[in-house]
């Protein structure tokens, strides 16, 4: 936005700008539904590959798989993601304009009251996009619901991972199996998943450190090299 200008003028190019990121956001809804069952199918596929991995059974044509079903699921996932912040900003100019124009209401009307609307301020009606995000919502809970595995029946399955490397995937300390913990890579409250993928075993210091940020977030608080730290991970298969 440019400097200075009017609460006129901020409304008109936070209008546009609220326009254009809803037609982003029908877009990638249209597209997360399209492609849902697939993804999860894919999901699957995957899973069932990297066991095989695990239990000793591993050839080129598996790689090769794997490799192709891990760069489709990360597309999805990318895309949820950039969902959820395309709604973020729809939620942000909403706000912003509602905040401008109580101030223009307040000069030009002296204070009087508007009724209120189910139409949100850019025009479009605010079902529509709370109730895309509260969908998309849902079906990654959903999502989530049918892959959780227990905690500690997860820990188990993870196990064979330290014979690969024996220490914590964040800061290289000496890793016991008895002392580990389980780590969301991609935290829960971010849409991450209690799957094989995004969980990794790692010293309870990064383990309460991390918390609910994200990697790089926490690679930065903690002073540890980011690109190292995703290296390790994508080694032993997750996706980063």
């Amino acid at each position: 936005m440019k400097p200075r200008l009017s609460d006129k003028e901020k409304i008109k190019f936070l209008r546009k700008r609220y326009n254009d990121a809803f037609d982003l956001l029908e877009n990638a809804s249209a597209w997360l539904k399209k492609n849902s069952e697939l993804n999860q199918q894919k999901l699957q596929l995957l899973k069932s590959i990297r066991q095989q991995r695990l239990s000793g059974f591993w050839t080129a044509e598996n790689a090769e798989k794997e490799n192709k079903l891990s760069v489709a699921t990360r597309e999805y996932k990318k895309m949820g993601e950039a969902f959820m912040t395309l709604s973020g900003f729809i939620e942000n100019d909403e706000k912003a304009i509602k905040r401008l124009g109580g101030r223009l209401q307040k000069r030009v009307l002296g204070g009087v009251p508007v009724a209120r609307s189910n139409s949100s301020s850019f025009g479009r009606p605010r079902e529509s996009y709370e109730s895309q995000v509260e969908i998309w919502k849902a079906k990654a809970k959903l999502y989530d619901g049918e892959s959780r595995q227990g905690t500690s029946e997860l820990k188990i399955a993870l196990k064979p991972e330290l014979t690969k490397f024996g220490k914590c995937a964040y800061c290289e300390e000496r890793l016991f199996f008895e002392d580990c913990h389980l780590d969301h890579i991609h935290p829960i409250n971010k849409g991450g998943f209690t799957i094989e993928s995004n969980c990794i075993l790692v010293c309870a210091s990064c383990n309460g450190r991390k918390g609910a940020l994200s990697l790089r977030a926490f690679c930065k608080e903690a002073d540890l090299d980011f690109e190292k730290v995703v290296t390790r991970l994508e080694v032993l298969g997750k996706h980063v």
